[in-house]
């Protein structure tokens, strides 16, 4: 889940970013659903009826944009309806090269390696 009012899913540099990092998670973008909450809004229901999904990466977009009735830290997987949820910042904080943003992603990458059990 992303939130970006400007375009329909992410811009190019961060569609381009998130494809390196499902690759590093041995995905693409063919196995996932970007679902932008900037023009449709989602709810737990909608996510189990139509992405079908038990696993769900809120990219810059809050829980209560979901509905969710928690609220959880970047970074922690939080398992709630039977779905495994992550919050963290948005693609365009995390792909920038500050020091700040590196810091950001390799936070990311320890959650990312623990939610999909990667060594």
């Amino acid at each position: 889940m992303v939130n970006c009012p400007t375009d329909v899913y992410l811009p190019d540099a961060e569609l381009e970013w998130l494809g390196k990092m499902l690759e590093a998670c041995r995905l693409n973008l063919g196995d996932v659903a970007i679902a932008n909450t900037a023009r449709n809004q989602f709810t737990i229901s909608d996510i189990k009826k139509e992405l079908f999904s038990n696993t769900v990466i809120l990219l810059g977009t809050e829980p209560a944009a979901l509905q969710l009735p928690i609220n959880f830290p970047h970074f922690n997987l939080q398992p709630y309806d039977g779905i495994v949820f992550m919050a963290a910042p948005s693609p365009g904080q995390l792909n920038q090269a500050t020091s700040e943003a590196k810091l950001l992603k390799s936070k990311l990458w320890v959650s990312l390696q623990k939610l999909f059990k990667l060594t």
